[in-house]
Parts: C-alpha cells; structure tokens; sequence
C-alpha cells in the first residue's frame, strides 16, 4: 500500500515546482509572511521547506537578509553542463555495456516519440512547446534507464533539474524576444531550435550508434 506524501512533503513539491518553472524567479527574495499566504500554510513550515530546499541549491539564505532564490549565471550553466556530461556520460556507458533488449526497446521507442513531433518551435503554441520539452526529457532518461547505480542517478536527477531552470528562462526569453523584437527572434529561436533538434540524436544501430545520442 502507497503511503500518501505528507503535507510538508507536498509543500516542498509545490514550492520546488514553482522554482523550476520560474514561478518563483531566479534570485527574488522569498519573505516568509508572503510564501505562508500564497501556499496557505504556517510560517514554520514554510522556513523548513527553504531549508530543506537549499539543499537542493535551488535556495540561498544570505547572512541578515533571509532566503532568496538561487540566481542565474553563465558560470553556474557552465559548471552545471560539465557536470551533467560527467554524471550522464558514465551512466550510458554502463546501459551501453549492461542493456537489455527491453533497454534498447525502450530508447528506439522514446526516440521514435520525439522525432514524430515537427522541429521544436518557440514560436508555436505552449501545448506544443510542453510535448516537446516531456518528450525530449523522456528519450534522455531512457539513455540511462534501468542502469543500477542510484546515487549516480539521483546526482543526474538534481543536476537535470536545475538545468531545467536554465531552459525554461531561455525559452521564456526567446518568447518574449518574439513579442518586443519580431525582426530579431526568428533568428535567435531558430539557433535554439537547432542546437535542440532531433537529427543529433540518430536511432541507428544502438550498439554501434548510441554513442551519438548524448546531446552535443
């Protein structure tokens, strides 16, 4: 029997989303009085879900300034990009030499998903955009699925989310680029599109090709 999640527990996936998703924008100050109205809930509760999340480092407390969400910077993409390929590159390696046919199915199907879908597009519909990012998201984590190694994935997940971050504020930029620079946008969404696109991702012979698969 499933034990339900905890009401801390959903107070922490609910704020953690909201940070993910830029609800709550990359280095605003998060004021407890404000957060315990917003998400309806004491202020105690709300101090220690920030503590439980600058864990995650998705939240900083500042020395007589309280908590802040965590800033965005080229640097920190940088480190956080060279650390993914590290974390994600040794665990493909270990589905490479240990995967099974169920293994192979599933990243030539996870794959076969993600190319059905036009090119990604920023200037499409949101329903659109989000079909996209599940299914780009889904053939990644099908590139290390049932490999046996979890603190190994539980790096790559937190690095995963806090490059997710990164990526919806450039989507959510180039969108809003297209509104104040129509000339210009086209442009920058298509380098973007480009550098997301399927065609670096060739479904061929996994055990000669699947080298390939991790993105540039």
């Amino acid at each position: 029997m499933n034990q339900r999640p905890s009401k801390s527990d959903m107070l922490y996936a609910r704020m953690r989303g909201d940070i993910l998703a830029l609800v709550l924008p990359p280095g605003s100050a998060l004021r407890l009085p404000a957060l315990s109205e917003r998400y309806g809930t004491g202020i105690t509760p709300i101090r220690d879900c920030l503590n439980r999340l600058t864990t995650d480092k998705l939240v900083v407390m500042e020395h007589n300034k309280g908590f802040r969400v965590t800033a965005l910077s080229l640097a920190d993409l940088l480190d956080l990009e060279r650390s993914r390929r590290t974390v994600a590159g040794d665990l493909f390696l270990r589905a490479l030499d240990h995967g099974s046919d169920a293994w192979e199915a599933g990243v030539i199907g996870a794959f076969h998903q993600l190319s059905a879908l036009p090119p990604v597009s920023l200037l499409g519909s949101d329903a659109d955009l989000a079909l996209w990012n599940r299914r780009h998201a889904a053939f990644h984590a099908a590139l290390i699925a049932h490999v046996d190694a979890p603190w190994m994935l539980h790096f790559h997940s937190q690095l995963s989310d806090q490059l997710q971050r990164y990526q919806t504020f450039i989507q959510t930029g180039l969108r809003d680029l297209s509104q104040s620079h129509p000339d210009t946008a086209p442009q920058a969404t298509e380098i973007y599109a480009a550098a997301l696109a399927a065609a670096p991702h060739p479904p061929t012979d996994p055990q000669t090709h699947l080298t390939t698969l991790l993105p540039p």
